[in-house]
C-alpha cells in the first residue's frame, strides 16, 4: 500500500506501531519518519512533532506506570525480538541527543540575543560618552579661547598705561611679568584654546612673510624669520624681535601699502649709555630696538651699549642686531682701559 501510494507521489500521513515500516520511511527517499514526543510521567502527548526520528514503543513503559505486574511486564521484554531491543535503545539514545541539542540551541539563542542587548547598549553609552567628551572639550575650548583673549587685551592696555608714565626698565619689569604669566597659562589652556581657534577658522600660524599687525605697537610689518616663540619683523625700515602672541596676521585686504614706524618718543632726553648686564638676550634686544630709536629722535650721535663680556651670547646677540640695523651707522667694541669686550660703542646715522 505505501508503495503505491509513493509511486502514485500521493501526500500521505500514516501512523503506525510497526518498525518494519519505519524501516521502509528510511529507506525510502520519498518517505521521511516523524514522531510526536510521548510523556511517559504524565502518560500524555507533548504534541511537540520531531520530523526524521520515528517514534519508539512506549507500551512497556505504559504499562509499569498503570500498574501492570513485574512479571508481566519481564515476560513481555523476553518476548521482544533482540533486534527490536537494539532498535529502541538506539532510538532512545537519539531522542536524548536530539534534545540536548535542542536545549543547547535554545541556550546559544539566548547567550546570542544577551550580548546583542549588551552590544547595543555599550554602543548607545559610548555614543553619549563621546557626545558628552565633545560638549566638555567645546565648552573648555571657548573657556580658554576667552581667557587667553583677555589675558592678551589686558597685556597691551597695561603697556599702553605704563608706556607714558613708567621709565624704560618698568615698562620692560612690566612686559616680563605679564609675559611669565601668559606663558604659564597659555602652557595650560594654550593647546585647547589653539584647537578652538584652528575649528573655528581662528589665528593662524605665524610663518615667514606673513604681513601681521604688532599688537602692543599698532603697526604692519612683515615676518621675517620665526624661532622659540618669537619673531623677526620688518617694519620699515627697521627690524625688531616680537613674541608671536604680539602678533596678529593681517588680512590681505586690510594690508596698508606702506606701513610706518611710529615708536613712541621718551619725554625725557634718554642716557646715551645702557645696561643690559644679565638681561636675556631676547628682552635686551628689545630694549636696545627702543634705545635706538629714543637716541635717534633726541639727536644723540653716539651711544653705549653694556652687556658684558660672560659668555658672549649677549654681546654676539646685540652685536649681530647691531649689523646692518638702519639706525646704526657703526658699532665698535669700546677701549679696553672703558671697558673692551664688555662694551659697544654705537654711531648712529645722520
Amino acid at each position: 500500500l505505501l508503495t503505491t501510494l509513493v509511486e502514485s507521489q500521493a501526500r500521505a500521513v500514516v501512523t503506525t506501531h510497526y518498525s518494519e515500516l519505519k524501516t521502509f520511511a528510511h529507506e525510502s527517499e520519498s518517505v521521511e519518519n516523524a514522531s510526536v514526543e510521548f510523556d511517559v510521567e504524565t502518560l500524555s502527548p507533548t504534541y511537540r512533532l520531531t520530523i526524521g526520528v520515528p517514534g519508539r514503543s512506549q507500551a512497556i513503559a505504559i504499562a509499569k506506570r498503570l500498574g501492570m505486574p513485574q512479571h508481566v511486564l519481564a515476560i513481555a521484554r523476553q518476548s521482544l525480538s533482540t533486534g527490536a531491543v537494539r532498535v529502541e535503545k538506539l532510538l532512545s539514545q537519539i531522542q536524548a541527543e536530539r534534545q540536548e541539542i535542542g536545549n543547547l540551541f535554545r541556550r546559544a539563542s539566548e547567550l546570542h540575543e544577551d550580548a546583542r542587548k549588551l552590544r547595543d547598549r555599550v554602543q548607545n553609552e559610548l555614543t553619549n560618552v563621546l557626545r558628552d567628551r565633545d560638549e566638555v572639550l567645546d565648552r573648555a575650548r571657548i573657556e580658554a579661547a576667552g581667557i587667553v583673549r583677555e589675558l592678551r587685551s589686558r597685556l597691551r592696555d597695561i603697556e599702553h598705561d605704563a608706556k607714558g608714565a613708567a621709565s624704560r626698565r618698568e615698562q620692560r619689569e612690566t612686559r616680563t611679568r605679564l609675559d611669565q604669566v601668559l606663558e604659564a597659562t597659555s602652557k595650560e589652556l594654550g593647546p585647547v584654546a589653539a584647537e578652538h581657534e584652528a575649528a573655528n577658522g581662528g589665528v593662524a600660524a605665524v610663518t615667514p612673510g606673513a604681513t601681521v599687525n604688532v599688537l602692543s605697537l599698532d603697526q604692519q610689518g612683515t615676518v621675517v624669520s620665526v624661532s622659540g616663540g618669537e619673531a623677526e619683523v620688518q617694519i620699515g625700515l627697521f627690524k625688531m624681535r616680537v613674541p608671536t602672541d604680539d602678533l596678529e596676521i593681517v588680512a590681505k585686504k586690510d594690508r596698508q601699502s606702506a606701513p610706518a614706524v611710529q615708536f613712541q618718543a621718551t619725554r625725557e632726553s634718554p642716557p646715551i649709555e645702557i645696561d643690559v648686564r644679565g638681561w636675556r638676550p631676547d628682552e635686551a634686544m628689545r630694549e636696545v630696538d627702543q634705545y635706538l630709536h629714543d637716541n635717534y629722535m633726541h639727536g644723540h650721535g653716539t651711544i653705549r651699549i653694556i652687556h658684558g663680556k660672560g659668555t658672549g651670547a649677549l654681546r654676539n646677540a646685540i652685536r649681530e642686531q647691531l649689523r646692518g640695523h638702519p639706525l646704526v651707522k657703526t658699532a665698535e667694541t669700546e677701549k679696553r682701559e672703558l671697558g673692551g669686550e664688555g662694551v659697544t660703542v654705537v654711531t648712529l646715522t645722520e
